[in-house]
């Protein structure tokens, strides 16, 4: 298979496993006791479902595609040099700075066009979870 067919799969995949679990998180809010007014609107369970699902994606391809920036390299360099510090790795007296240790990151970094993919599935899912929610009052 081409690059192009395996991304498509991965992402009607991931479509796939967010609308069944959204579809189970509204299932089972929508069998719950009912509340004061004694009904549960099918809207209102569906925008619990997709907005959890929604969340969730949403922010972990956010978190995703802000790492791919190297955003978070100087938490890992704040760790690796305090755990240097108190254990040493090596003998030798040479320590990396910030920007030789941000280089090396820098290369070794790939691309994620997954978590982006999960981001806009994530995006899309909240934006149903509105419309949804928006049907609940109409």
């Amino acid at each position: 298979m081409d690059e192009k067919m395996t991304k498509w799969i991965k992402r009607i995949a991931l479509l796939v496993i967010d609308l069944a679990l959204a579809g189970a998180i509204s299932y089972s809010r929508y069998q719950t006791p009912p509340t004061l007014d004694g009904t549960i609107s099918i809207f209102h369970a569906l925008s619990d479902g997709f907005i959890v699902i929604g969340f969730l994606n949403f922010g972990f391809g956010v978190l995703v595609w802000i790492s791919s920036t190297g955003f978070f390299d100087i938490f890992g360099f704040a760790v690796k040099s305090f755990l240097n510090f108190f254990i040493p790795r090596s003998m030798t007296s040479e320590k990396a700075n910030y920007y030789e240790y941000k280089v090396k990151k820098a290369e070794k970094r790939k691309k994620v066009a997954f978590f982006n993919d999960m981001l806009f599935v994530g995006a899309g899912m909240v934006a149903l979870a509105i419309l949804f929610n928006v049907l609940v009052y109409v």
